[in-house]
């Protein structure tokens, strides 16, 4: 089975992904930090022999390109869940004078 995490590099993600993984789940670690989920693929797979898809996105971002996310999913095949333990700050302004 594979799963996606969110949020994977640090956190509640991080240990979603190494729960996971000690379970012999392949993921798909999502983050900001490529350095960040680099360091946890080779962990992940070192320690669990899983398959670790890294993939760097930014969600503050207006405009996504999913094109690597849609390549990977095509290689890692059929995705048995998605996990997003994720905070994402939003600066609004309601009302401004």
């Amino acid at each position: 089975m594979t799963f996606v995490i969110v949020g994977a590099s640090a956190g509640l993600g991080r240990a979603l992904a190494e729960k996971f993984a000690s379970e012999g789940h392949d993921l798909i670690v999502i983050s900001s930090e490529l350095k960040d989920l680099n360091a946890i693929k080779s962990d992940l797979q070192n320690r669990f022999n899983v398959k670790i898809f890294p993939i760097e996105m930014m969600f503050q971002e207006h405009t996504l390109d999913f094109k690597e996310f849609d390549e990977t999913i095509r290689l890692a095949g059929k995705i048995s869940g998605v996990l997003l333990p994720i905070f994402v700050y939003l600066s609004i302004i309601v009302w401004e004078y």
